[in-house]
């Protein structure tokens, strides 16, 4: 019974044996910062609900709405938000339309901050919205660079939270969702490829370890029950025989 047992908790533990996961609070990237979640096909690291949108002019209706591909023309200023740093520089402006003229942007084509590209999605012209966005849908995106206006000095540090205002002037029908580029290859750096929020994907000779030791549990529990069943059979057939031989 013994050796049984032994077989059986082998199987149990086997699997996280051959597939040890790191806590999420603890797995780093490549640059020692917290590890994000994968991002979406658009490449962005985040949704909407990690947003805080406000909207400060709102329709209580329209019959167009910006979407994947829409050509929108937006009034914009944007703001710091929680500077890690240096607290005194929240609430300083740091960006704004050139000269009073309107930016011009696909819907989530990349153009534009994450945090901003999100929020705009669904708004209709004539709204205005406040939006809050963390360091990820800002410039703490992996691969992004801080604008530098004179060659040395970022305009914020990493890890600052912005906050946007945003005006949806003009919206045109574009020529469809632009591509999204993850779409067949998984998030990009940062995550596991293709897998949900914080879960750990298994890759190569890891992920054959871990199925073999699946199939290993899955064997040791059917001969686990089978042994259990047959053994009570066994005994009565035994206590038969033993009444027949008297």
């Amino acid at each position: 019974m013994r050796p049984l047992l032994l077989l059986t908790l082998w199987c149990l533990l086997a699997p996280r044996l051959a597939d040890p996961v790191t806590p999420e609070w603890l797995q780093k990237d490549d640059d020692g910062l917290p590890r994000l979640p994968p991002a979406d096909d658009y490449g962005v690291y985040g949704t909407k609900a990690d947003l805080e949108i406000t909207y400060i002019e709102k329709k209580p209706s329209c019959t167009k709405r910006a979407v994947p591909g829409s050509l929108a023309g937006i009034e914009h200023k944007g703001f710091v938000h929680a500077n890690p740093e240096d607290p005194t520089q929240n609430g300083r402006q740091i960006d704004a339309n050139k000269m009073g003229e309107l930016l011009n942007v696909t819907v989530r084509a990349g153009q534009i901050l994450d945090g901003m590209d999100l929020a705009l999605e669904g708004m209709c012209v004539g709204e205005k919205l406040s939006v809050v966005m963390p360091p990820v849908l800002a410039f703490d995106k992996p691969g992004s660079m801080v604008p530098a206006p004179d060659g040395k000095n970022p305009i914020v540090p990493r890890g600052t939270s912005l906050r946007y205002e945003i005006s949806l002037v003009t919206l045109e029908d574009g020529r469809g969702p632009p591509p999204r580029p993850n779409a067949a290859a998984g998030g990009p750096r940062g995550g596991p490829p293709g897998g949900p929020l914080g879960a750990p994907v298994a890759t190569g000779s890891r992920g054959l370890a871990a199925a073999l030791a699946v199939l290993l549990a899955v064997a040791g529990g059917l001969g686990f029950v089978f042994l259990r069943v047959m053994e009570p059979r066994k005994k009565k057939g035994a206590a038969g025989k033993g009444k027949k031989k008297r």
